[in-house]
């Protein structure tokens, strides 16, 4: 069986592109595995970043609703205080300062409250998603 040059040298640059073609598809497929994985990965470092911020603002929140227990109590102190003694100025500036503390306290405390409610959200979304 004899096959000329020019019959061979045409099966073979077939052959050729044929495995060019293979070769990138192969690559295409293996670019979006890699994209998908990268994708899923991403998703679980924000969600794990996501519950990190959650469980610092918990705390944060619980330290604030310790200050806050502590100056009310430091306030009814002073209250029953002023009652007892003749330097009522001073300890109701006391109080007023540290009752405008307490109220600063109070906004930290929603403000951090709306964080936490927005974080459980995203973190319910995300594991929905999932």
């Amino acid at each position: 069986m004899v096959i000329s040059a020019d019959a061979f040298s045409q099966n073979t640059q077939q052959m050729r592109q044929s495995l060019m073609v293979q070769h990138n598809q192969q690559m295409r497929m293996e670019e979006q595995q890699r994209a998908v994985q990268f994708q899923l990965k991403n998703q679980k470092r924000m969600l794990a970043s996501d519950e990190n911020k959650l469980k610092l603002n918990k705390q944060y929140l619980s330290r604030i609703e310790e200050k806050a227990k502590k100056l009310e109590a430091e306030i009814l102190a002073g209250k029953n205080k002023l009652d007892q003694t003749e330097n009522k100025e001073k300890i109701q500036k006391e109080i007023d300062k540290k009752q405008a503390k307490l109220e600063n306290l109070q906004k930290d405390s929603q403000a951090v409250q709306k964080e936490i409610d927005s974080l459980e959200s995203q973190i319910a979304k995300a594991k929905k998603n999932e």
